[in-house]
């Protein structure tokens, strides 16, 4: 459950004479009081009975006055049983028992129990009793409780009449029952809020709420009189052994958290170059399906120039290049993409792909179909009136989230109040008997969440890992809020949905699509919000000033240059030459800022770990020249060893390994302040959210984290832009770089609440204001130059044919020299820097071409086919008849029959029979052959400059080993003439008339080996070549059966 958790009890017995019991001694005893059975002639007194705090009769409308005498009405019950034809078994009473929140009034109580009974008298017609008991003097303090008699007939104005058969009936009793519990953690629950305790119940059983959780049962007087006096009892033990249970379950679950799925910046950092790697391992194979799997792994969508950087290091020449390219992009499994109907095609995505995205748009569809979640109007006010505080955009975005659609999206941009908003739409739902679960895709995230109030919160992987498991149930009475819901992959949103879905679950998303996406193919969140619509935020709460409020808003709309001009007003830009006057004059702004305001909470956002190593360096020797550091600890952590010491500042860069350590603070993104220094262990201070106070934690410096020992962390004065999403500081820095996009900048740039500095140079990029060409020029330099000079070759390839790569350089810099310096270029410059989109979209998001050269409507009912014959089965999972297919079928997609179908419309459309089509068919058939043919020429060109290369290079080391092994002879045969005895000296003649051979004499001679040697070196060196032609010839053959079969 989303709050902290109350404790919770009700259950009913029935008092019956078959067991010898009377209701009228029942009654007497709750309510302590003197009263005689007149079907027995027995007094019951139990007035000196201690504890009872209240007793009171409630009955319905209209009932007789003597109701409300308790032996009158108790009496009457019995008598009304005595012409039953069952008189000597017959239930005469039914007893509730409950259970009262300890944490509320004495006032409080009492209306909470006279509310239930009056629930049971009106919806029931019959006469209720209770009594509220205080804790005995040698038990739990907390056990308030009160016992609900109630008849089981019906109190008429005549008298007792029929028996009230629904509690009674085995088919109706239990959902009776169940109704009653539900009512009363109702009333719990209002109880709690009213006295604005952030507590609630659930009156379910664990396996209800999906809890894995053993519950424990309720003791009575006599079994709790035994177990105060030592004495066990069945009950007891049986809720010792299931408290035990409880306490291993917790212990295995800590064990067994994995947090592999969970998101680690360092992990990440080597994903990528991992990433990297495959790229190029995939650019060398030529195999285009391997190029498209590899290039869509972390894009929905591509462009040409994505391609042709790809192969930018394995095919050098640019006109075969982009032969390469086109052959790739005119694959029947990639669909071009359209910004608008009517428009050329700008990107491309693959069938796969799109098939993965419409799994996600399916179940959203189903989703968004179901209408049972809706709130009602006095469950909304409640929620509202505790958060009095939203203003209209707000509520408006809990109106619509607390809607009745089993799915809903909340769309706000940096600042906007979304946690706020996020809060008050928990609270309604949990009010209203509904279980929470705030999920994020980060661990950081996670805990921002129970910060706000969300007592059940985790990541998606660790969430969907327990549903798996089946430790964790979703149902229908189950709400699931996601944060940062744009971050989310494909594939783990995909995951989500569907298990939602199939739950019956309700799904609230919460994003912002112009934020920072996954790091994995994602972009689906925003064609949700496309399709199905959202609550906006845009108003900006996180800073005062209305000038920079405008420049969020600016920047969230991708106008980077007024934004730039807002900042620059207020000189919050500050213009340097180099990159290392940037970070300098960083620093010492930092410097300035700490002196003036030491305890404002700041922090530095560069793009790269490197800066991000260098600005630690800079910063950390500020506190140190600022007295501010204790003695230096060399500390090991996952990046190598660095001195740490009281007074620094730390980051986590990955999470622990078990959940408690987890839950404490041992999360990638975390931040603090060291306390201690002792050997290995380190004490620290982690920063809680917003202004709260500081968390102590420690943990010992070690690779072996099942010891309990944690690595994952270094300085924490600086970090990269992907740690700053979600966070709020008073100050903030930002050391531009080129290569940083508009996500990258807008998050940069909308972290702090009272001032945020930019540092930038003037002029274009590094590369074009260094000097000496390419000898010139740092390895991200040359990687900048190169990455320009890719998309200066895919607009001019004659141009970048002619020149090449080093003039390009030498030429831009040449340029770059020769320019005056101009503020207005360089704002200008800055804002297409920051304004370069990283396109995150969407496949969905665009209108595609088919294989066919149509254009598709970005609609998905189209989509919906294509994916579940991308999954294969002749049934989508809902009972909808889906064709079969084969793989063939998902390449070439629905038919024209199919699409038309698909739209509804009812003309009968034939594509075989048109012979525009047939020609259309026919001559894309062609390009494809053409472009296959292509690329095999290019391939055996390839291969063939590969194998002259090689086979010169085996001459050369011939040559080299036989001159080696001459050399070796002749110094030999000198040593052994040498020791022979009597040998005389070598004629010295000989010697000097070698000295006066010609230069190509004495080559031929160098050149004389033994025949037979060099016979059997040449045998080898025939076999050897002789392998690898075949090896080759073998490979080839493979390529173009792979080619044939597609």
């Amino acid at each position: 459950m989303g709050k902290p958790t109350g404790h919770y009890h009700c259950e009913a017995k029935a008092v019956s004479r078959a067991t010898g019991r009377s209701v009228v001694a029942a009654a007497a005893y709750r309510a302590a009081a003197k009263v005689t059975d007149e079907r027995t002639g027995i007094t019951h007194d139990y007035t000196r009975k201690r504890g009872v705090l209240h007793s009171e009769i409630v009955a319905p409308p209209g009932s007789p006055t003597w109701t409300f005498d308790r032996a009158a009405v108790w009496n009457a019950a019995e008598a009304a049983e005595n012409k039953s034809t069952r008189r000597d078994a017959a239930k005469t009473g039914r007893d509730f028992i409950i259970g009262l929140p300890h944490e509320i009034s004495a006032e409080g109580r009492l209306m909470a129990t006279r509310q239930f009974a009056q629930y049971l008298a009106e919806s029931y017609g019959v006469v209720v009793d209770f009594s509220i008991h205080e804790p005995d003097e040698d038990g739990d303090q907390r056990n308030f409780h009160a016992h609900v008699l109630t008849s089981t007939r019906v109190m008429t104005d005549a008298g007792f009449g029929g028996k009230v058969r629904e509690l009674d009936s085995p088919r109706t009793s239990g959902k009776h029952l169940e109704a009653i519990r539900a009512k009363w953690a109702e009333i719990q629950n209002s109880a709690y809020a009213r006295e604005g305790i952030d507590v609630r119940v659930d009156h379910r059983s664990y396996v209800a709420q999906g809890i894995d959780k053993d519950a424990t049962v309720h003791l009575g007087p006599a079994a709790s009189g035994m177990e105060r006096r030592g004495e066990e009892t069945d009950l007891g033990d049986r809720n010792r052994k299931a408290k035990a249970n409880n306490e291993k379950r917790e212990q295995i679950k800590a064990e067994i958290e994995v947090v592999g799925l969970e998101i680690r910046d360092e992990a990440t950092a080597r994903a990528e170059r991992q990433a990297k790697r495959e790229e190029r391992a995939a650019a060398r194979t030529f195999d285009p399906a391997k190029i498209l799997d590899v290039i869509t792994e972390r894009r929905s969508t591509f462009s040409r120039s994505d391609v042709s950087q790809l192969l930018w290091d394995s095919v050098a020449n640019n006109a075969e290049r982009s032969e390469v390219v086109t052959a790739i992009l005119a694959r029947d499994d990639v669909i071009g993409l359209r910004e608008t109907a009517s428009g050329s095609v700008t990107r491309y995505t693959t069938r796969a792909v799109l098939a993965a995205e419409m799994r996600v748009m399916q179940a959203a569809r189903l989703l968004d179909r179901t209408s049972r979640y809706g709130l009602t109007d006095w469950q909304k006010a409640e929620a509202l009136d505790r958060h009095s505080h939203l203003d209209g955009e707000q509520r408006a975005a809990f109106d619509h989230a607390t809607g009745a659609a089993a799915l809903s999206l909340l769309a706000g941009e940096a600042g906007t109040g979304k946690s706020t908003t996020m809060s008050a739409i928990r609270d309604s739902y949990e009010d209203a008997g509904y279980r929470v679960i705030g999920l994020a895709w980060t661990n950081a995230v996670v805990q921002d969440m129970r910060a706000d109030g969300f007592g059940e919160a985790s990541t998606i992987a660790s969430e969907l890992m327990r549903v798996e498991r089946g430790s964790s149930g979703w149902n229908s009475r189950t709400v699931l809020m996601v944060d940062e819901a744009a971050m989310l992959s494909t594939k783990h949103l995909a995951s989500l949905m569907d298990r939602a879905e199939a739950a019956g679950a309700k799904v609230i998303l919460t994003g912002d699509d112009q934020q920072l996406a996954s790091i994995e193919r994602g972009g689906v969140f925003g064609a949700l919000r496309q399709e199905y619509g959202a609550a906006e935020l845009h108003t900006v709460r996180r800073v005062s000033d209305a000038e920079q409020r405008r420049a969020f808003n600016l920047m969230h709309e991708g106008k980077f240059r007024p934004a730039l001009d807002i900042f620059d007003r207020q000189g919050a830009i500050h213009w340097t030459q180099t990159d290392d006057e940037a970070r300098s004059a960083l620093v010492a702004k930092y410097a300035v800022d700490m002196a003036a305001a030491p305890g404002k909470s700041r922090f530095v956002f560069a793009n790269s770990n490197a800066e991000v190593a260098a600005l630690n360096r800079d910063i950390r020797a500020l506190y140190r020249e600022r007295g501010q550091l204790g003695a230096d600890h060399v500390l090991r952590g996952a990046d190598g060893a660095e001195s740490y010491a009281k007074g620094d500042r730390i980051m986590f860069t990955g999470s622990a390994r078990t959940k408690a350590a987890r839950d404490i603070g041992f999360i990638n993104g975390a931040t603090g302040t060291i306390q201690e220094i002792e050997g290995k262990r380190v004490t620290m201070a982690l920063d809680a959210k917003g202004r709260g106070p500081a968390r102590l934690v420690a943990f010992t410096v070690g690779e072996d984290a099942e010891a309990g020992e944690f690595n994952s962390f270094r300085h924490g004065y600086a970090g990269t832009i992907y740690k700053g999403q979600g966070r709020t500081l008073d100050q903030t820095y930002v050391l531009h770089s080129a290569s940083m996009g508009a996500a990258s900048s807008y998050v940069g740039m909308s972290r702090h609440r009272e001032s945020v500095s930019l540092f930038t140079t003037r002029g274009a990029d590094a590369w074009m204001m260094a000097i000496g060409g390419v000898d010139g020029l740092t390895e991200a330099q040359r990687n900048s130059a190169e990455r320009s000079y890719a998309r200066w070759g895919e607009a001019k390839p004659e141009l970048a044919a002619r020149y090449g790569f080093g003039d390009y350089v030498a030429y831009v810099q040449e340029q770059q020299a020769q320019r005056p310096a101009d503020h207005k270029a360089d704002l200008d410059r800055l804002a297409r820097q920051m304004g370069r989109v990283d396109d995150r979209r969407s496949a969905s998001q665009f209108h595609r071409e088919d294989a066919q050269g149509a254009t598709g409507g970005r609609d998905t009912v189209s989509f919906d086919r294509v994916a579940r014959r991308a999954t294969g089965g002749a049934r989508d999972g809902r009972g909808d008849p889906v064709e079969a297919s084969t793989p063939a079928d998902v390449r070439t997609g629905p038919t024209t029959r199919q699409k038309a179908a698909a739209h509804g419309i009812g003309a009968r459309v034939s594509a075989t029979r048109n012979p525009f089509r047939q020609a259309q068919v026919l001559h894309r058939a062609h390009i494809r052959d053409a472009n296959a043919r292509r690329m095999a020429e290019l391939v055996a060109k390839r291969d063939q400059e590969q194998r002259q290369a090689e086979q010169a290079a085996r001459a050369a080391d011939t040559r080299k080993q036989t001159q080696l092994e001459r050399d070796q002879l002749a110094r030999d045969l000198t040593t052994r003439r040498a020791a022979e005895p009597g040998k005389a000296p070598a004629d010295p003649k000989p010697a000097a008339a070698e000295a006066t051979r010609p230069a190509a004499e004495k080559a031929d001679r160098a050149t004389s080996v033994d025949p037979f040697e060099a016979f059997k070196r040449m045998a080898d060196d025939a076999k050897k070549a002789a392998d690898i032609e075949t090896q080759r010839e073998r490979e080839r053959g493979r390529y173009r059966d792979r080619g044939r079969t597609r």
